[in-house]
């Protein structure tokens, strides 16, 4: 929609919906009251409507997100509340070392990553890494 001249949005929004917010949308473009109100209203009013997480504090939630499984999860998590927020690449790259867990996070600070990207791609590197390691050094099984 970005490209798409405002006047236009409200129009390709009903296109773009379905089911329950295909409903409302219908209905709130043929009341009077909101003709002519601006995009920025319009996605307000649907974010009222429908955003389970109006409330929440995704910089609150990407601070405290640590991972506590595979690093794809984890990576998955990161990036979604990472959409959600405006940080500078520093501060992103600060929580996203700092929720990974210990023994990654070390492995992959060690390499001064200047970006997200680079650090992720040495966090998927030292994950590989720390996994043949413990199979290597894990007790036989018998």
């Amino acid at each position: 929609m970005e490209g798409t001249p405002e006047e236009q949005r409200s129009r390709l929004l009903l296109l773009s919906m379905g089911g329950k917010a295909f409903a409302w949308q219908r209905h709130y473009m043929q009341n009077n009251n909101n003709k002519g109100n601006s995009w920025q209203q319009i996605i307000h009013d649907a974010g009222s409507r429908f955003d389970t997480g109006a409330f929440d504090d995704p910089i609150a939630e990407i601070a405290r997100l640590k991972q506590d499984g595979p690093l794809i999860d984890y990576l998955e998590n990161f990036d979604t509340l990472l959409a959600q927020v405006l940080i500078t690449e520093d501060l992103a790259l600060s929580f996203f070392l700092s929720g990974l867990n210990l023994e990654l996070e070390k492995s992959v600070r060690v390499h001064r990553s200047k970006t997200i990207q680079e650090a992720i791609r040495i966090a998927r590197l030292q994950e590989g890494v720390l996994q043949e390691m413990a199979k290597k050094f894990s007790p036989a099984k018998s």
